[in-house]
């Protein structure tokens, strides 16, 4: 059973409640990462938050406690309610509210938000041996080209591992959608794979719900057509509900 020093440790690493959090990391580029990297910050809260002092903190999950400052807020930086913060290099796009050259390391490794009355907060990704580097269990490590962001994106459950899913970068806008269906890759198979001139064949295939909000029954419509046609050869209605990462 967890020491409770420990417990209250891990409980101080994660985002402090009532206030901005880290929401998105991208910290590995595919190829340079000159420019491309940033720490997107969410305010879930009703009112702005000045971030004048607010310390972004790189750790090197090597050893313990190497912290390196990486950016510092200035008097004039604050955040809206309900709204996004972008730090990030001079290639991020759209354009960063904040431009910093952030070197991130590739987990195992960690982002720290260190704020002015001594609040902090730990995002760690990869594996680690010190437990200073992660609010609870890290996230996963992103491979090249991936973020590693909140879903849904103001997502607390007192560790990075339930927080925290590899995703495409999604800089000043909502890491997941609330509607996005899809085809699973891979998934659509035609039987026979070649028919005849004439005959029919069946498609099969399987839709995820890759979104953050259910579909109905009913309102999830695909249809297929034929190249260069606007006319449809078929068009189907699911008959069954999705709910959030469910399938069918």
């Amino acid at each position: 059973m967890p020491h409770a020093g420990m417990l209250l440790l891990t409980l101080a690493l994660c985002a402090p409640s009532s206030r901005p959090l880290v929401s998105e990391v991208f910290y590995d580029a595919a190829g340079d990462d000159s420019g491309y990297e940033f720490v997107e910050l969410l305010n879930p809260t009703g009112r702005a938050w000045p971030l004048a002092g607010l310390r972004i903190e790189s750790g090197d999950g090597a050893g313990p406690a190497r912290w390196t400052l990486r950016w510092t807020g200035r008097a004039a930086d604050s955040i809206a309610a309900g709204a996004r913060f972008v730090i990030g290099g001079a290639r991020v796009l759209p354009a960063p509210h904040a431009i910093a050259t952030l070197d991130l390391q590739n987990g195992p490794d960690a982002v720290r938000l260190a704020w002015p009355d001594g609040a902090v907060e730990v995002v760690g990704y990869g594996p680690h041996e010190f437990a200073e580097y992660a609010c609870g269990a890290p996230a996963p490590d992103a491979p090249s080209g991936s973020s590693i962001a909140r879903v849904p994106d103001d997502a607390q459950h007192g560790s990075n591992a339930l927080d925290f899913l590899v995703l495409p970068p999604s800089p000043g806008r909502a890491n997941r959608a609330a509607r996005d269906l899809a085809w699973a890759a891979g998934s659509l198979v035609l039987d026979p794979e070649r028919p005849a001139f004439g005959e029919s064949a069946l498609l099969r295939g399987t839709v995820v719900n890759r979104g953050t909000s259910g579909a109905a029954a009913g309102e999830i419509v695909s249809s297929a057509a034929a190249d260069g046609s606007a006319e449809p050869l078929a068009v189907v209605r699911l008959a069954t509900a999705l709910a959030p990462g469910d399938s069918a």
